[in-house]
């Protein structure tokens, strides 16, 4: 038990009044003080505004002494007398002539000394005193000007001035020593101040009365000299002279203030000694009174005040002696002394308000008592749940496969769970505390995280996602995706901010391999066609605005399909691999090299002239005639056509450079072959024009009268090991019956008729799955659109859905395919057209990926089923383990959003079995089962036939 004694006891009524009458007292001595200093600061500046007054008044006074005298002794010289003896030049008679000017200047301006010099300075005569300023006389011969100063000798001061004077033709010099006392006296009359004036020369004086050593100087000539003599005594004892100058000194002597100031003027020091009583008693008298006032108020405040809270606090306090009895659960008791405690008066004030709220809080706290007993108890149960909970809480962060932290807002760790810090490398210990720049860049936190963390604090966002790296210790680097929010600590008492981080390495590492895709030819590493259209569109655009000159390069490979079908595909790939390569070592640092399409490859050759064209074509030719590899039994070599098209010479667009390269190597294939041809309008567009004129009329009687076929190729559901649907082929002959689909759809997209194409396929699959539908024959089919057909998404869909209703099938059997570089022209159209027809019950599946973009991010914005893997990367897949890695990295990317994967150009057993071990979906190619006609598939063996897909 403490034995600590209770505080003492002090009432609010007189913590109330006590602080707030040492306030009042402090607020009244602030007061008088700072009326005493502004009055003391008016007086100070009274006074030395009239110092100043007096100063210039002195000043003026003693130069017009010197103006007046110098008219004295210049009027010496009107006088003929003195001409008369000045002409003569004898000394004694000048002399006797000078008497009577003389003794008029003694009288009339307290002259001391007269002389007379010649133009030499030669005294001529003097009366009175000696002239003790002989360099004087120097500088008023030097200048001919009158001159004057102050001398002062044997403890006095006086004016002496020379002046010239012409008499006779002849110059002449007087000069005179003048009092300086009648000055003085007359600026002390006026003024009614007592100067005194010191000089530098210490000469003992009658008693030595006027000696002042401190100072080193003495008194030449004061006024009041029976009082103010013995008060500079005094004065020079106790201050330096040269802070008196800056300073008044203040001295109270015999009931009396006098004020002494100093000055300068011409070299002398000046004294004026002011008796200011007067002044002083007025200030005191102030003060006096404002003290008076102020404590006769204070007293008043005072009582004032204790007369206003005496009453009330008496009140309070009695209502404090009762309160206690809350604390003790005597509520009825407590109710009870309150009404006793009642008074009516005509006014309530808070102690009625408080009596009354304490009876309400007497009331409503017994009340609550009897609900917190009840709810302690219901307390115990929830917190024995919430013990579970928390458990449950603990234990789910520590085994759910993610980081997960708790940070505040300078990114200090607070908590990491026990699968966050494992997969760091650091123990949980290790990281709680410090900064989450030890596992992440600093540079890239402080330049975007630390911002975006602000904005969450202060509730800008409320949800922030990144991607940023995480270090960990011996583990390398992971890719992570961030996920951050704004939740509240109750354990802090402040918000922080709950990071949940999910490792996304491999779909990163996936995400690079589809980037080096989406710009490079998968088998060769050279650029592909779409970055060759890129870097050709910057070439046209740069040549035109510079006026440079490029070439374009076209490369078709001679007879290359005699090389698959003798040695296979892979002979064939391997050649393809060594001409790039080769292409790249013959290029120059400035060209770009890439391959378009199968055994087509082209050159930009840029910043050349008109006569190197040759050369360049030239270099090329040759270096790939050196190619060679074996195949079965054969030495397989190389050689190409080249066509030729300068930029900007031969066409204002990338289609038409590129066309008329391609009508130039027709060209060179017709002379030869091995040859390289530059383009000719002359010979080239003849020759052009009639082919596209045999094709068009193909294309239009083909269209007019249905003339084609459809042929189905079926496609192996891996697991199963059983055919799951079939792929619906186009098959035009032309007439020598020679299989000519390609160029027949080349020709068909340049006229524009594709798109009726596409509706009279699409019109023919479904008269052939209502067939199978009427004969009991189960089967999934999938057609094939141009990128045209998705141009125009109300006509196809139009024509779609009233096929729909002619035939009656059921849209799920069905399958569109679109391939990758057509899908992505307007990716937004595109996804807006599948959408709609997965609506209906169609389903999409994205051809040939691999090869074109191969960008996850449109693979995202496409809602398609199926992925079908172009077989550039399937049929030579036991034997490339480049492609064996993009094959797999195609399927995991396919996983990760949900689609099936089809691998084409399946062509044995061994691919089958590694396409499976890569769970890969489904297989199509010639091991699998060729293109046929539709009765052959589906009538001529019953047993073929399968469900849907």
């Amino acid at each position: 038990m403490s034995n600590r004694t209770s505080p003492r006891f002090l009432s609010i009524k007189w913590k109330a009044f006590l602080p707030t009458s040492l306030l009042l007292t402090l607020v009244f001595i602030g007061f008088i003080g700072t009326n005493a200093v502004y009055l003391q600061r008016q007086f100070d500046e009274s006074r030395q505004a009239l110092f100043g007054y007096q100063q210039q008044q002195l000043e003026s006074l003693l130069k017009l002494t010197v103006v007046r005298n110098q008219q004295l002794l210049t009027s010496i010289g009107t006088s003929s007398e003195v001409q008369a003896a000045l002409t003569t030049g004898d000394p004694q008679q000048v002399r006797d002539s000078l008497s009577e000017p003389f003794w008029t200047l003694n009288m009339e301006a307290g002259a001391h000394a007269l002389v007379v010099f010649s133009a030499q300075g030669e005294p001529l005569a003097a009366l009175g005193e000696a002239f003790q300023a002989p360099d004087l006389v120097a500088l008023v011969r030097q200048d001919e000007q009158p001159q004057w100063q102050i001398v002062c000798h044997a403890g006095s001061c006086e004016l002496a001035l020379v002046t010239p004077l012409l008499v006779e033709g002849q110059t002449i010099l007087v000069g005179s020593t003048f009092s300086l006392g009648d000055a003085v006296v007359q600026f002390s009359q006026m003024s009614g101040v007592d100067v005194a004036i010191l000089t530098d020369e210490v000469a003992e004086q009658s008693g030595g009365s006027e000696h002042l050593l401190n100072w080193e100087r003495s008194v030449a000539a004061i006024t009041g000299r029976t009082k103010n003599l013995p008060l500079l005594q005094s004065l020079s004892a106790r201050r330096d002279l040269t802070g008196l100058l800056t300073a008044p000194w203040v001295q109270e002597v015999d009931a009396s203030t006098y004020e002494v100031r100093a000055t300068s003027w011409q070299d002398l020091d000046l004294l004026l000694i002011s008796d200011i009583s007067a002044e002083h008693g007025e200030i005191r008298h102030a003060i006096r009174n404002s003290i008076l006032y102020g404590l006769i108020a204070l007293g008043l405040a005072e009582l004032l005040l204790l007369w206003i809270l005496w009453k009330p606090m008496t009140r309070l306090r009695q209502t404090a002696e009762y309160l206690p009895l809350l604390a003790q659960d005597r509520f009825h008791e407590m109710r009870e002394v309150l009404k006793g405690l009642e008074r009516h008066r005509l006014f309530d004030d808070e102690t009625e308000v408080l009596f009354a709220t304490a009876s309400q809080v007497s009331t409503q706290l017994e009340a609550m008592q009897a609900q917190l007993q009840s709810r302690n108890q219901e307390l115990e149960e929830r917190g024995v749940e919430l013990k579970g909970e928390r458990d449950f809480v603990h234990q789910l962060l520590n085994t759910i496969p993610a980081m997960i932290l708790m940070l505040d807002r300078d990114g200090t760790i607070i908590m990491i769970n026990q699968y966050g810090a494992d997969m760091t490398g650091y123990g949980m210990n290790e990281l709680e505390g410090r900064s989450i720049e030890v596992l992440t860049p600093s540079v890239t936190w402080k330049a975007n995280v630390r911002d975006r963390f602000a904005d969450l604090f202060a509730e800008l966002d409320d949800d922030v996602a990144y991607e940023l790296e995480v270090h960990s210790r011996g583990n390398g680097t992971r890719h992570m995706s961030w996920h951050n929010t704004l939740i509240q600590d109750r354990d802090r008492g402040e918000k922080v901010i709950l990071s949940v981080a999910i490792d996304i390495t491999g779909r990163k590492e996936a995400e690079g391999k589809m980037a080096w895709l989406a710009s490079h030819d998968a088998l060769t590493g050279l650029y592909n066609r779409r970055r060759f259209t890129e870097e050709m569109n910057l070439v046209v655009e740069r040549n035109r605005r510079l006026g440079n000159l490029s070439a374009v390069m076209f490369f078709d490979l001679d007879q290359f399909k005699d090389v698959n079908d003798t040695s296979g595909h892979q002979t064939g790939d391997l050649l393809l691999k060594r001409i790039a390569q080769r292409l790249e070592e013959v290029a120059r640092a400035s060209d770009f090299v890439a391959r378009l399409d199968g055994d087509e490859f082209a050159v930009i050759a840029n910043d050349v002239d008109v006569d190197d064209i040759a050369t360049v074509a030239e270099r090329y030719a040759r270096a790939l005639a050196q190619v060679h590899v074996e195949g079965r039994g054969h030495r397989h070599r190389c050689t190409a056509s080249i066509g030729v098209a300068l930029i900007p010479s031969h066409g204002e667009t990338v289609e038409d450079l590129l066309a008329n390269a391609d009508l130039a190597m027709y060209r060179a294939k017709e002379a030869g072959r091995n040859q390289w041809q530059i383009f000719d309008p002359k010979e080239d567009t003849t020759e052009r024009v009639r082919e596209r004129v045999y094709w068009n009329e193909k294309v239009d009687f083909v269209l007019k009268n249905r003339d084609f076929q459809i042929y189905f190729q079926p496609i192996m559901d891996m697991k199963a090991g059983t055919i799951s649907h079939y792929e619906a082929l186009l098959r035009v002959f032309d007439g020598d019956g020679q299989l000519a689909t390609g160029l027949f759809i080349q020709a068909a997209e340049r006229n524009g008729s594709i798109l009726v194409l596409d509706e009279l396929i699409v019109e023919r699959v479904m008269e052939h799955q209502a067939e199978l539908v009427r004969n009991g024959i189960d089967a999934c089919i999938s057609i094939n659109l141009s990128g045209a057909s998705f141009q125009h998404p109300e006509r196809l869909l139009q024509h779609v859905e009233s096929l729909l209703a002619q035939y009656r099938i059921n849209p799920g059997s069905l399958i569109f395919e679109i391939t990758e570089t057509a899908a992505v022209k307007d990716i937004n159209v595109t996804r807006q057209h599948i959408s709609m027809m997965r609506e209906r019950g169609f389903k999409f599946a994205l051809d040939d990926f691999g090869v074109g973009f191969s960008s996850l991010f449109y693979l995202k914005q496409l809602p398609v089923d199926y992925l079908k893997i172009d077989g550039s990367f399937v049929r030579n897949l036991p034997n490339e383990p480049d492609d064996q890695a993009l094959v797999q990295a195609l399927v995991q990317v396919a996983k990760i959003y949900r689609l099936q994967t089809v691998a084409e150009f399946v062509e044995n057993q061994e691919i089958v079995e590694l396409l499976r071990a890569y769970d890969v979906d489904y297989a199509q190619g010639y091991h699998i089962g060729k293109p046929q006609a539709f009765e052959e598939v589906f009538f001529k063996d019953r047993k073929r036939r399968s469900g849907y897909c």
